[in-house]
């Protein structure tokens, strides 16, 4: 049989090991790569295979080039200060949670600013203000980042209270 381009199908995702794996197959059963009989056992060798646990390979190198908005960390640094030297904890503004509470020495000091106007939105010229910054806990930071139109740190705290 004679063998065309076709006949070696390779994904992007097939690992070294997978390889090698695949070409002893194609040697010894005489199938091609391109043979629905492979492709369906690589499918299934791979994907479905609850006993091994690395059968989604992560971690790949890639390089990405683009623009990007960047908050500027004094105005958060200090933004932190303020609130614990008027409160004496930093307590994340929407579900009330204390890092330095649940974590002990490793969470003093930890919480995380959010902008009330989000950064993709500022054009760099406009001075952001410690009042446009929320200070939230990880879990609601990543909530005030999801849906559209993006909640605000009030209707956050009102619907986690039961209130909407």
């Amino acid at each position: 049989m004679k063998s065309t381009a076709h006949d070696w199908f390779f994904p992007f995702f097939f690992a070294a090991g997978d390889l090698v794996n695949y070409f002893f197959l194609y040697v010894f059963t005489g199938l091609r790569i391109s043979d629905k009989a492979l492709i369906k056992y690589f499918f299934m060798a791979i994907y479905f295979n609850d006993d091994d646990e690395s059968a989604f390979p992560e971690g790949r190198k890639k390089f990405v080039m683009h623009h990007t908005r960047e908050p500027d960390s004094a105005i958060t640094r200090k933004a932190k200060r303020l609130q614990f030297e008027q409160t004496g904890k930093l307590e994340c503004e929407v579900c009330d949670f204390d890092f330095s509470l649940h974590y002990g020495s490793p969470g003093e000091g930890f919480i995380e600013a959010h902008h009330r106007v989000p950064v993709s939105e500022l054009n760099g010229k406009i001075r952001t203000k410690i009042g446009d910054l929320a200070l939230v806990c990880s879990n609601c930071h990543r909530m005030l980042h999801r849906g559209k139109p993006l909640p605000t740190v009030e209707s956050l705290r009102s619907l986690l209270q039961g209130e909407v």
